[in-house]
């Protein structure tokens, strides 16, 4: 019986191209900044161009989560982590010398051991949200589709006003990420494309793998399966989850209604090393916070003003 929450990674015939690296990673070998202040610079530029009201701030918390013990059990259960681990566990075990199925297992082995786990979320409000249907379509640009589904890649046509943040720099939202893996939550307006109310997704980025007797590409989503056909072509895929409430405060991605419309980048096992000054919560938050000072001090201190920030750990 088909669940109705659940990760769908999109399969493959072995005959059928693989991916043999790890896209997010090899996208920003090429970067200059560190990880921190890639992952400040294309989230703080990602809120600042979805203004819902361009005379107002977009409001920007940016909150650490650190869970434990039973905590943090409840959490990996709503999050299907016995589905979504097979397939790590796979991807790592299948390229085991390789820089990225070396990091898979350490993650694996810490989350096990440790029983612990940082979760970074970085959430606005005063923008658009994530709106827009489940598909692509041509010469439309939807940020629910661009963000969650795309490819790592800048459109043509893409503003350098943007700073990359639907194009190759979001890979750094999965790049920061022990399992590759990010969730999205959104209250949105009803357009002409999707209803109102509280979106829900996930993407885990992984390479070509096996797992039992079936392949697959490598990118798996969270949501709603369901069976699709396109001409001859018939395969199962992951729709966004709407007003699942409960499950968002499971997984942390909850918004505050009166807050409106807005979208939730929740990194799921946010790598505690990439800040170089300490590994603790406040250390690390502290770090963020001051990467973010660094590149939008115009957008915060000038008049008028185009960003308010906040933390929380």
């Amino acid at each position: 019986m088909t669940k109705k929450i659940d990760w769908v990674f999109e399969q493959r015939h072995p005959k059928e191209s693989a991916v043999g690296d790890y896209i997010p990673g090899k996208i920003l070998q090429s970067r200059k900044l560190n990880e921190i202040s890639v992952y400040a610079r294309e989230g703080g530029q990602n809120t600042k161009n979805q203004p819902l009201d361009k005379n107002q701030p977009v409001n920007v918390e940016v909150k650490l989560i650190e869970l434990t013990g039973k905590t943090l059990e409840e959490y990996l259960s709503n999050l299907q982590w016995e589905k979504l681990k097979k397939h790590i566990k796979s991807c790592a075990d299948v390229r085991s010398k390789s820089p990225f199925s070396i990091h898979l297992k350490n993650a694996l082995k810490e989350i096990s051991d440790s029983k612990s786990l940082f979760i970074l979320n970085i959430e606005d409000s005063n923008s658009i949200g994530l709106t827009g249907p489940e598909e692509s379509r041509e010469n439309e640009d939807w940020n629910f589709f661009n963000l969650c589904k795309a490819s790592f890649y800048t459109t043509e046509n893409a503003k350098s006003s943007r700073g990359g943040s639907y194009g190759v720099g979001k890979s750094i939202f999965w790049n920061c990420s022990k399992i590759s893996t990010v969730i999205f939550s959104s209250q949105v307006d009803k357009t002409s494309e999707n209803p109102s109310g509280l979106r829900i997704y996930g993407r885990c980025e992984l390479a070509s793998h096996k797992v039992d007797k079936y392949y697959y590409r490598g990118q798996g989503y969270f949501g709603k399966p369901t069976r699709e056909k396109s001409g001859n072509l018939e395969v199962e895929v992951a729709d966004s989850l709407w007003d699942q409430n409960e499950l968002a405060k499971k997984l942390y991605i909850d918004r505050d209604i009166n807050k409106g419309s807005g979208a939730t980048i929740s990194i799921v096992g946010f790598k505690d090393d990439l800040y170089e000054d300490g590994h603790e919560g406040q250390e690390i938050l502290q770090g963020i916070k001051e990467k973010f000072e660094k590149f939008f001090w115009p957008s915060l201190a000038l008049s008028p003003k185009k960003i308010n920030l906040s933390f929380k750990y």
